[in-house]
């Protein structure tokens, strides 16, 4: 695993050290709700401790990080919830926009976010709209026979006065600006300046999950498995490939290639 992007001599080793008891044990691999983060981000380095029972005990942190055999308390027991992101914060060194694993998390965010933005409006609407609108969002006329000819044509009507409403609302909050993958992108990089071809053609392809942690993709379904291993432990299930059709983690198709 890369420990490039962690502060380690400024930041990570001023975090006291944690002696693991006997009867406890770490996370087998590394990782806590990490799903999003840029690439290398403190959270996919992170393990919990757990008691001979599988509980976290109170008297142990919430989160270690452990480098060169040491266990750093990055996340203690009595650290609020919504002080964490700042401790992860403190922690990170960032890729320059431009780096090849950035541009991977970005191409994987834009790709799960595709037609997605946010929505700050009134209270009580939706945070979040797609776009273009969803059918299943717009209203839908039911005609009926039975009715007059002049009460359908006046519902047909406010149907579609409605629907029009309902898109144009939506055409004004789903802006480049608005896109929930520009909003990700820009936590990290402030500066960062929408991509249109990536909002309207985001990537239909899997993108595998190798950026998160190592330096480079796997060469080899030998390194593929070293590396799986050091992020998710050793598990039987962890090894190349890891699903049945393409390896989730080196990207790395059934039909030909790796070895």
């Amino acid at each position: 695993m890369d420990f490039s992007t962690i502060n380690i001599e400024t930041v990570l080793k001023k975090f006291p050290a944690y002696k693991l008891p006997p009867t406890y044990r770490l996370q087998r691999g590394t990782g806590n709700g990490c799903f999003g983060d840029p690439p290398g981000y403190p959270t996919y380095f992170t393990k919990a401790v757990y008691n001979s029972v599988g509980n976290c005990p109170h008297n142990a942190p919430q989160y270690v990080i452990q480098y060169n055999g040491v266990l750093y308390a990055v996340v203690g027991k009595d650290l609020p919830y919504e002080k964490w992101s700042a401790v992860y914060r403190r922690l990170y060194t960032s890729f320059p926009v431009e780096h090849p694993r950035v541009r991977l998390w970005i191409n994987q965010t834009y790709r799960h976010f595709h037609g997605c933005y946010y929505n700050a409006g009134k209270p009580g609407s939706d945070k979040t709209i797609i776009w273009p609108v969803p059918d299943y969002k717009l209203k839908t006329f039911m005609d009926d026979s039975r009715f007059s000819d002049d009460w359908r044509k006046k519902e047909r009507a406010a149907v579609e006065q409605e629907n029009a409403e309902i898109t144009e609302y939506a055409r004004k909050i789903c802006t480049p600006e608005n896109h929930e993958a520009v909003r990700r992108i820009r936590e990290i990089y402030p500066a960062y300046t929408p991509e249109l071809d990536l909002i309207e053609n985001p990537p239909k392809e899997n993108i595998p999950n190798w950026w998160e942690t190592e330096e480079h993709a796997p060469a080899n379904a030998d390194e593929c498995t070293e590396q799986l291993k050091a992020r998710y432990g050793d598990p039987w299930q962890w090894k190349h490939p890891v699903n049945g059709s393409w390896c989730q983690w080196c990207g790395q198709k059934k039909e030909g290639g790796i070895k």
